[in-house]
């Protein structure tokens, strides 16, 4: 049990799985995957992960987070192969969103610019959501996008469980939560 409220720590073993709420405090119970995939070797990893998820679900888990280079690798493909390779992630991502057992955050990795971009995706109850690409457009909308003074237009805060959640790929993402004293209850750090 991993209880990831800022403001108090329960003694070990007390959390409630849910994300429910104890005496007016929100716990979670949040599973970190270990897994040893081959990049692109999207159908069994994809089914790897689905019983993963079976068994944190098992465990009490309410959302489970797989490592940086799980579903995709650390790197981009050439780009010449980009476009059959994100339908191919796509369609793991659905697969995916359609079986786990438990939400999940899956990381995937994309170019931009000939750049790895990476992407934290929620997918579970057969809904797939790219938490970076949501708040970019929520920057963009709020017209903070350009807005040099603001955190990266790109920092995912969402709600999930009761509880306020961002996640950071980089050092830079975790000074951004800090240096701009972003209303999370956790940060989940994938490098």
């Amino acid at each position: 049990a991993l209880p990831i409220s800022k403001r108090h720590i329960p003694p070990s073993g007390s959390v409630p799985s849910g994300g429910r709420a104890r005496g007016g405090i929100s716990y979670m119970r949040i599973g970190i995957a270990q897994i040893d995939t081959r990049a692109g070797d999207l159908e069994a990893t994809a089914t790897r992960m689905v019983a993963l998820s079976g068994t944190a679900a098992e465990q009490g888990a309410d959302l489970l987070v797989f490592p940086m280079a799980a579903l995709t690798g650390p790197l981009p493909v050439r780009e010449s192969e980009q476009d059959d390779f994100l339908v191919d992630v796509m369609d793991a991502l659905v697969r995916l969103s359609e079986e786990v057992s438990c939400p999940c955050i899956v990381p995937v990795v994309g170019a931009l610019d000939g750049q790895p971009a990476p992407e934290a995706v929620l997918v579970g109850d057969e809904k797939i959501l790219p938490l970076k690409m949501q708040a970019y457009a929520q920057s963009e909308d709020a017209g903070l996008a350009d807005d040099e003074d603001a955190p990266a237009p790109d920092l995912p805060e969402f709600e999930f469980g009761g509880m306020r959640l961002g996640v950071a790929f980089t050092y830079e993402d975790l000074d951004d939560y800090d240096d701009f004293d972003i209303d999370v209850d956790a940060i989940i750090y994938i490098a």
